[in-house]
């Protein structure tokens, strides 16, 4: 890598993980992303921006990282390629929150209840099935960097943690759980955006 791409994808990493935070730091002010007033709230469509924006970014920075913080290997190419699976899913569900949540909350309220269509039943299981390939991705990931050179254990910490919190099961009473867990996560992808930027060209 030369220094340019270095300095775009650690921009990239920046963003997309200050996107991320935001986005989490919004929604603590709710209980739950569930029922019309939550999901027609200007703060909640808001913050549905910043989840939207978080995913490209982070995709298009998280290949250059692990070509350079990660020990090269299987486990990395399978932890690098189930996260953009899960980044894929996450931009999905972004989609669902800022688009065709508020349709329905005009058109048929019941859906997006807790108990509605769009929390139970299959669409409850993409959830799951998203953000236990995130989950999956991100760990193995954080094994790469730590089997890297140099790892950076603050921010391997950060990663790992921050990405089990995030992307445990979307229940209530794990909320704020996920909410400081993706704060936690996307500090970790600032922290390892602004490493990159700094990191010097072989």
């Amino acid at each position: 890598m030369n220094g340019f791409s270095e300095k775009v994808s650690g921009s990239a990493l920046v963003a997309g993980g200050a996107c991320l935070a935001v986005f989490w730091a919004i929604i603590s002010q709710f209980q739950s992303f569930a029922g019309a007033d939550i999901v027609l709230d200007p703060l909640q469509l808001t913050a549905q921006g910043f989840h939207l924006a978080a995913s490209p970014l982070l995709a298009l920075g998280l290949v250059p990282l692990a070509s350079r913080r990660m020990r090269p290997g299987v486990l990395t190419v399978l932890g690098v390629a189930a996260t953009m699976a899960g980044l894929l899913g996450f931009f999905a569900d972004g989609v669902i929150a800022a688009v065709i949540s508020p349709i329905l909350a005009h058109a048929h309220p019941a859906a997006i209840e807790a108990d509605g269509a769009m929390f139970t039943g299959p669409i409850f299981i993409f959830y799951v099935a998203t953000f236990a390939t995130l989950m999956t991705g991100l760990l193995l990931c954080a094994l790469g960097l730590a089997r890297g050179a140099n790892p950076d254990w603050a921010g391997i910490a950060l990663w790992t943690i921050g990405g089990v919190m995030m992307n445990l099961p979307p229940m209530p009473g794990l909320h704020l759980v996920q909410v400081i867990g993706g704060v936690l996560l996307g500090g970790a992808f600032v922290l390892y955006g602004v490493r990159m930027m700094g990191d010097k060209t072989e």
